[in-house]
């Protein structure tokens, strides 16, 4: 019997071909899993930390715009920006740039408009007062805080001990004089760190 030569190329054919035929089939003898997919909402919720962190923002925003809607015009109308800030003892020039952002809240436009205040503050004490008002009355002022409502307030002094208050009515005893009156909240409360530093009982 005669011996066929198959060539070795053929043989290795052959097997890979059927090895790729029993994989086929056992992949195709898997179960066929289906993933079930979930259905889209028309509105996307929130995570629940995320739905409270939104809530407690909208509440804190809302309350901002209720105190300023009750006593943001308010402040306005009682008109100093910050009163502390006012240094009443300080040389001239340090004392317009304290007013500047005392009285009107912004720092000077430069050192020259600084320097032509300044230079209106004298040894006299009350020069300094008169320079505090012409703030007060300028244009800018009135303009932008608008003052208005009841003008309540007053300086009150006693001489034992030597001491100034801001209050709307009388401290409490005859040994309370009143000073000056007529005024803001805001504005008797800076031009009670006049009288504390210059003024006389």
């Amino acid at each position: 019997m005669a011996k066929i030569n198959v060539p070795r190329q053929s043989i290795h054919s052959h097997e890979c071909t059927k090895t790729h035929h029993m994989h086929a089939k056992q992949q195709s003898q898997r179960p066929v899993v289906f993933r079930r997919l979930k259905p889209m909402s028309s509105s996307t919720s929130l995570p629940r930390s995320s739905a409270f962190s939104a809530l407690s923002l909208l509440r804190v925003l809302l309350f901002l715009a209720f105190v300023i809607s009750t006593i943001g015009w308010a402040g306005h109308a009682e008109a100093i920006q910050n009163p502390g800030a006012i240094l009443w003892q300080a040389s001239p020039s340090v004392f317009v740039d304290s007013l500047y952002r005392g009285v009107l809240g912004r720092a000077p436009e430069s050192q020259a408009v600084v320097n032509t205040w300044a230079g209106q503050v004298t040894g006299d004490p009350a020069t300094r007062k008169r320079v505090f008002w012409a703030f007060v009355s300028s244009p800018e002022y009135q303009a932008i805080f608008q003052p208005s409502g009841p003008r309540t307030w007053s300086i009150w002094s006693r001489s034992d001990p030597r001491e100034f208050v801001a209050a709307e009515h009388n401290p409490g005893g005859a040994y309370w004089h009143h000073v000056e009156g007529n005024l803001y909240q805001l504005w008797a409360r800076a031009l009670l760190g006049w009288y504390q530093a210059f003024g006389r009982v």
